[in-house]
C-alpha cells in the first residue's frame, strides 16, 4: 500500500465530508473521489449521453437479469473505460469523415 501526505487544505476537505456523516473513514472519501474522477474522465472523453445511455442499457439488463458478476472492480473498471475510449475514438473518427464530405 502506497502511503501520501495530504495538505492541510485536503485534510480539512477529507474532514468536514466525514463530518456529514456520508462516510466512514478517509478510504471511503478517497474511494469516492477517485470514482468521480474516473466517471468525470470518462464523460470528458466520451460526451455526458453516452455515459448515461450505457447507465441506463445496463441498468436495463440488470432488471432483465442479464447482469455480470463483478469479482475484480479495478479490473472491470479498466475494461469500462477501455471500451469506452474505443468507441469514442470510432465515433469521432466517423464524425471527422462526414465532415469532410
Amino acid at each position: 500500500m502506497k502511503h501520501i501526505e495530504l495538505t492541510t487544505e485536503q485534510e480539512r476537505v477529507i474532514e468536514e465530508r466525514m463530518l456529514t456523516g456520508a462516510y466512514r473513514n478517509e478510504r471511503e472519501v478517497i474511494d469516492d473521489a477517485l470514482a468521480r474522477l474516473v466517471e468525470d474522465e470518462l464523460e470528458g472523453e466520451v460526451g455526458v449521453e453516452a455515459v448515461s445511455a450505457a447507465i441506463e442499457r445496463g441498468a436495463e439488463e440488470l432488471r432483465a437479469g442479464r447482469g455480470i458478476p463483478v469479482t475484480d472492480r479495478e479490473e472491470f473498471i479498466r475494461g469500462v473505460m477501455s471500451r469506452a475510449k474505443s468507441r469514442s475514438k470510432t465515433a469521432t473518427a466517423k464524425r471527422r469523415g462526414d465532415a469532410s464530405r
